[in-house]
């Protein structure tokens, strides 16, 4: 992600930031990214140096996530707000705010913030929002026309045994998916337990099950591929490195 911020050039211009689904947390949402009819469809590569360079770096792209809606000329892809992060005992040399906020000698405020493996460290604070730096660049509502709603292809493919990383309830998990009903599903989080979720929530697909059939890898992989433009990645996303 640091290359790709610091990489020069534009993107294409075509492609326009044209609907906006927001997840399960104040720092994720997953974004549908549109392009000309007329035009080819754009490869991962070039969805996320869209998202770096329209949104200067602010936000960054989850490749695992991203999604073709070859229905309605877009492509979806899970975006979070880019925040520094510094270890949590810098928090020992700052001045503290609050129980979970602490400022630094330039005056730049940290959270205290736990990933989903439980790790606790310091993550600068925004002055803006991930839906405020979002909803500042959406296209105009007469120049798009992919969105979510009229598109009928799923954000997000799983099935029971394949690992996933998701948000439910405002909280990050990654678990195995014991079960999936529709865009419903259980999952059963490596720390133990077992929540409701839903696969629009779906940050990425960390591990597919080795349960699948011939016939559905195939098809998986044809998708990554297409998706991706790389057979090596594809073949890693569908059967493990």
């Amino acid at each position: 992600f640091q290359e790709r911020r610091a990489a020069a050039g534009n993107h294409r211009g075509d492609l326009y930031l044209a609907d906006i689904q927001p997840l399960d947390s104040r720092n994720s949402a997953r974004i549908m990214v549109g392009y000309h009819e007329d035009a080819s469809e754009p490869s991962v590569d070039e969805v996320q140096t869209f998202v770096v360079q329209k949104f200067q770096g602010r936000v960054e792209p989850v490749a695992r996530s991203a999604a073709r809606h070859p229905d309605v000329n877009g492509f979806s892809i899970v975006v979070q707000a880019f925040a520094p992060r510094r270890p949590i005992v810098d928090a020992e040399t700052m001045i503290k705010v609050t129980g979970s906020i602490y400022t630094d000698a330039e005056n730049v405020f940290w959270d205290v913030e736990t990933d989903e493996g439980g790790n606790t460290f310091l993550a600068r604070r925004q002055e803006a929002s991930l839906m405020d730096i979002l909803n500042s660049n959406k296209a105009a509502a007469s120049f798009k026309n992919a969105s979510f709603a009229s598109s009928k292809v799923a954000a997000a493919v799983v099935y029971a045994g394949d690992t996933v990383k998701c948000y439910s309830q405002g909280q990050l998990y990654v678990g195995t998916v014991t079960e999936v009903r529709g865009t419903d599903m259980l999952l059963q989080p490596r720390q133990g337990g077992a929540i409701k979720a839903s696969t629009t929530e779906i940050i990425s697909v960390e591990s597919r099950t080795a349960e699948l059939d011939n016939s559905t890898k195939q098809k998986l992989y044809e998708y990554y591929v297409k998706a991706f433009g790389s057979e090596p990645y594809a073949r890693e996303l569908v059967y493990g490195k």
